[in-house]
């Protein structure tokens, strides 16, 4: 029995297209606090603060597929992208 295949590409890209259908994102600017965590053999860095907290409750807030910002974070991408014209 011989099994009809995509090939690698194309599996690839429809993966990734259920995934990032599957998942809810959120962009926010500000200032946070980076801070590691480990030892001197393994060492890890985590993000926190006010912005880190209103990123993930914005991503819990957003539907499957789409991209939550905040009004502050596109004025700023507003901003930068009119100051390149």
């Amino acid at each position: 029995m011989t099994r009809s295949r995509l090939p690698d590409r194309e599996r690839d890209a429809d993966l990734l297209k259920s995934y990032f259908a599957a998942r809810a994102e959120a962009a926010v600017a500000g200032e946070v606090v980076v801070r590691s965590i480990g030892s001197d053999l393994h060492m890890d860095y985590t993000a926190v603060g006010q912005t880190t907290h209103l990123a993930a409750r914005m991503e819990h807030l957003a539907n499957p597929g789409s991209v939550l910002i905040t009004g502050a974070t596109l004025a700023l991408a507003v901003d930068r992208d009119s100051r390149k014209r």
